[in-house]
C-alpha cells in the first residue's frame, strides 16, 4: 500500500513539474512583411531553425511572416509596446528617431550598393544604427539590406529623366522620394505596398519603383514591361528586437541570440548579393525588358534630381553627410556646389557654395 500511495504521489507531482518546465521557455514572436520564399523570409526561417536548435529546451522562435501581424510602422508600434519580441523593420520608419537617417533617403548619393555598404560598416554608419536603438528602445542588430530600388513602368523604355514626365509612379511615403519624382515631372503616389500590384494591374498607375527582390517576389513584372536600371535609392531593413525583453534574458540565451542574429544577417546579406544576377535573369525571362543606362544617361537622372540633397541634407549631421559623399560614389562624380549649401570638403570649397 505504500508503494502504491508514493507511486501516485510521484505522478501527481509530475503533473505539476511538466506544466513548470514548459512555462520555462521563453517564447519568442518574429514577425516580418515578407513572402516565407523570398530572401528575407527564408532568412528569418533560418533564424527561427538555428536558435530553436541550439537554445532547445530554452527559446521557442515562431516566426509570423507576409505582415500577418502589420506593415513595419506596426510592427514598430508592437515593439515599442512591449507585445513583440524580434522584427523586421523598414529603415525609413527610424527618421522619427534621428533625423539623419535620411542620409539613406537622398537619390543617387549612393552609386550602388557596394558603397552602400561602405558607408553603413563606417564608424559614422554604425554610430546612426546604435544611436537609433537607444532612442527607439531597440536592441538593433544590423541591416537587411534589398539593395537598390529601380524603376519599373508598362509604357515604353525609360532612359532619360523626361521619358517619365507625366507618368503616374507609385513611390513609398518617403519625402524626399516623392520630391525627386516631382522634379522631374512625373506624378507620385504612395500606396501601401500589398496593394502596388492590383493598382497596377487595373491601370490605376503607369509605374512603380522598388528593390529587384521586391519586384520579383511580389510578381510585379507580370502587370509592368520594362525596367530601367537607375539604382537610384537604398531599400532595406532593420533587425531589432524589443530592449526591455532584450536586457531580461539570461546571459547565455542572449549571447547565443546575439550571434545566431549577427550570423543570419550576413547571410541573408550575402544571399541578396549572389541572387541579383539570378532575379534579373528571371525578370528577363518573365518577360521583361530591361534597359541599362549608360554612365552619362545615369549623370543626367542624377542631376535632375540633385536639388533634393538641398531640401534634406542640412537636416542631417554634417560629419554623417560628409562621410556618405565621399564613399557614395556617384557623389563624387557630380558638381558639389548647390544652391544654399557645399558638396565639397571645407578646405576647397568654394565661397558661392556655402551656407
Amino acid at each position: 500500500m505504500k508503494y502504491i500511495t508514493l507511486i501516485y504521489l510521484l505522478l501527481f507531482s509530475l503533473l505539476f513539474v511538466s506544466p513548470a518546465h514548459s512555462a520555462n521557455i521563453i517564447n519568442v514572436k518574429f514577425a516580418h512583411t515578407f513572402p516565407t520564399q523570398s530572401p528575407f523570409g527564408l532568412g528569418a526561417k533560418n533564424f527561427q531553425d538555428l536558435a530553436n536548435k541550439r537554445l532547445e529546451g530554452k527559446v521557442k522562435v515562431n516566426v509570423f511572416p507576409e505582415a500577418q501581424l502589420g506593415n513595419s510602422r506596426q510592427l514598430l508600434a508592437a515593439l515599442e509596446n512591449n507585445t513583440l519580441e524580434f522584427a523586421l523593420i523598414r529603415h525609413y520608419q527610424f527618421t522619427k528617431f534621428s533625423q539623419n537617417f535620411k542620409i539613406y533617403e537622398l537619390p543617387f548619393l549612393f552609386e550602388d550598393f557596394g558603397t552602400l555598404q561602405q558607408f553603413q560598416n563606417s564608424e559614422p554608419g554604425k554610430a546612426m544604427l546604435s544611436e537609433i536603438g537607444k532612442k527607439a528602445g531597440l536592441k538593433t542588430f544590423g541591416f537587411w539590406n534589398l539593395g537598390m530600388r529601380q524603376l519599373s513602368n508598362k509604357q515604353k523604355p525609360i532612359r532619360l529623366p523626361e521619358d517619365i514626365k507625366g507618368l503616374k509612379i507609385i513611390t513609398p511615403t518617403i519625402p524626399p522620394i516623392i520630391d525627386a519624382f516631382k522634379a522631374i515631372g512625373a506624378i507620385p503616389t504612395s500606396i501601401p505596398f500589398n496593394e502596388v500590384y492590383d493598382a497596377l494591374k487595373m491601370g490605376a498607375f503607369d509605374a512603380q519603383e522598388s528593390p529587384l527582390p521586391l519586384f520579383y517576389y511580389q510578381k510585379i513584372y507580370e502587370v509592368q514591361k520594362y525596367v530601367t536600371l537607375t539604382n537610384h535609392i537604398y531599400e532595406g531593413f532593420i533587425l531589432v528586437a524589443n530592449q526591455k525583453f532584450w536586457d531580461k534574458l539570461p546571459d547565455n540565451i542572449r549571447d547565443k541570440l546575439f550571434k545566431v542574429s549577427v550570423e543570419v544577417s550576413k547571410l541573408v546579406n550575402q544571399s541578396v548579393v549572389d541572387d541579383s544576377v539570378l532575379t534579373l535573369s528571371k525578370i528577363e525571362k518573365a518577360g521583361i525588358k530591361i534597359v541599362s543606362l549608360t554612365g552619362e544617361e545615369l549623370g543626367l537622372w542624377r542631376k535632375a534630381m540633385l536639388p533634393v540633397w538641398g531640401k534634406y541634407e542640412k537636416e542631417i549631421d554634417r560629419s554623417i553627410f560628409m562621410t556618405a559623399y565621399k564613399t557614395g560614389g556617384s557623389g563624387g562624380g557630380l558638381d558639389p556646389c548647390l544652391p544654399g549649401t557645399c558638396r565639397c570638403p571645407d578646405t576647397s570649397c568654394k565661397k558661392e557654395c556655402c551656407y
